[in-house]
């Protein structure tokens, strides 16, 4: 897992300075601005400048987030549970859906880190319902506007495919009734998360404080 994790660092910083050298991803913003999904307002003098650097970091969060997963489910002895949908998460990065081969550079980078957030974000909540998150993990905000920007039609099929994957993905649930499992679930959320969140700041993120949704 490591090694994928590395990979898949390197992979991002590759596509991301390709885009500083053919700025398609600019000039795919600029020209789709008046198409931009009327729930998101920028206060922002540079509209175009503000969704970019939003991209850009929702993009490189996602690596951060599996990182901090994997370390995460190895401490509390939850892994046998979480490695299916880890390693699901990063294969949306190696081998990208059908319905993403036809997108390119930081645009399908985009697509492939909405994937593996909303998967993640999804395995957190499942999770939940079996006792004790497995982390502070809070995107549900940038998701939302991140299918904002991405577009109902093709956000709705990504979405769909990562509740399809949720639940067809065999795990074994039985380590959430192991003692130390529990105990340590429990200890990691213990003062509001700030250890792991010390550890992870990813955690403590906020790509979104200069996009909103506005109203419908």
């Amino acid at each position: 897992m490591n090694n994928t994790l590395r990979d898949l660092y390197q992979h991002i910083e590759t596509i991301t300075q390709e885009e500083q050298a053919k700025h398609s991803l600019v000039e795919y913003i600029d020209t789709h601005m008046g198409n931009l999904h009327k729930a998101v307002t920028i206060s922002s003098a540079s509209p175009s400048t503000a969704i970019f650097e939003f991209i850009t970091s929702y993009i490189n969060s996602a690596p951060d987030y599996l990182s901090a997963i994997y370390a995460l489910a190895l401490e509390s002895k939850t892994y046998s549970y979480v490695k299916p949908f880890s390693s699901l998460a990063c294969m949306f990065f190696i081998k990208p859906p059908e319905i993403l081969l036809e997108y390119q550079g930081l645009q399908r980078l985009l697509y492939q880190a909405y994937l593996s957030n909303r998967l993640l974000e999804e395995l957190n909540d499942q999770i939940t319902s079996f006792g004790h998150p497995l982390s502070p993990l809070d995107i549900s905000m940038d998701n939302i506007i991140c299918h904002a920007l991405i577009g109902d039609r093709l956000a709705n099929q990504l979405d769909h495919l990562v509740l399809l994957s949720l639940e067809t993905t065999v795990s074994d649930r039985s380590v959430f009734d192991e003692p130390e499992s529990i105990r340590a679930l429990e200890q990691m959320s213990k003062d509001n998360w700030q250890d792991v969140k010390d550890k992870w700041p990813c955690f403590s993120n906020d790509l979104s404080i200069k996009l909103q949704l506005g109203a419908y």
